[in-house]
């Protein structure tokens, strides 16, 4: 477990959900806990840290590690909007902690109370084109915290090879059951001078696109 833990804050003001977004919550909690263990993981690059770092990887991702990161007290940045709420209850049950913000609106906030887990010891994942997209645009919060804390990136590319596409905004991405799931993560990177929301973008589409060849067969 992570020698961090969670700012006192980041449980408050949680979003209050509708009857039939808690019965929408509970379902998916269901057939997850069936669904995810079914999944081969191929890891190339190390994954797993005991110090600081911030993990970014895009939306649509999230699927794959969930799972595979459970059970070390990450904390996960996500929005007071009912999908951030959605998104929170379904994987608590795997040991995340949350901070509820964006880094985008009311940002201030958020990136204070990300630096602040990191300055504890405390690790962090973000979906940098969360939470309404668009779709792999890498907004400036992921490079604000690490450039603050003077903590790394971890940049994680995720590629399954089988997988359903839904019809959302970030084309949320489920592998088949039995699925081979690929995760290509880099060093850990410290944001230089000079960095941009679009240097960091292409970085972590690199990895990305890695992880879906190797998943592919295509490398």
């Amino acid at each position: 477990m992570l020698k961090g833990s969670e700012p006192k804050n980041s449980t408050e003001s949680k979003t209050i959900l509708s009857f039939a977004d808690r019965i929408t919550v509970s379902v998916i909690k269901f057939f997850y806990r069936i669904w995810s263990p079914t999944i081969r993981y191929n890891l190339v690059g190390k994954i797993f840290y005991d110090e600081p770092v911030i993990y970014v990887f895009w939306h649509n991702k999230l699927f794959g590690l969930i799972r595979l990161m459970r059970g070390r007290g990450i904390n996960v940045l996500v929005s007071k909007h009912r999908d951030g709420e959605k998104i929170a209850r379904i994987t608590e049950m795997y040991g995340y902690k949350f901070i509820r913000g964006s880094t985008s609106k009311g940002g201030v906030s958020a990136l204070k109370k990300i630096v602040a887990t990191l300055d504890k010891g405390g690790q962090i994942g973000i979906t940098p084109d969360g939470p309404r997209g668009p779709r792999w645009k890498f907004q400036e919060g992921a490079l604000f915290a690490s450039r603050v804390s003077q903590k790394p990136l971890i940049f994680v590319g995720v590629g399954y090879s089988q997988k359903i596409v839904l019809n959302t905004w970030d084309r949320f991405e489920i592998p088949l059951p039995f699925s081979n799931c690929v995760v290509y993560s880099s060093p850990p990177y410290y944001v230089k001078k000079g960095d941009t929301p679009e240097k960091l973008e292409k970085l972590l589409k690199e990895y990305t696109l890695k992880a879906e060849a190797l998943a592919d067969g295509k490398i």
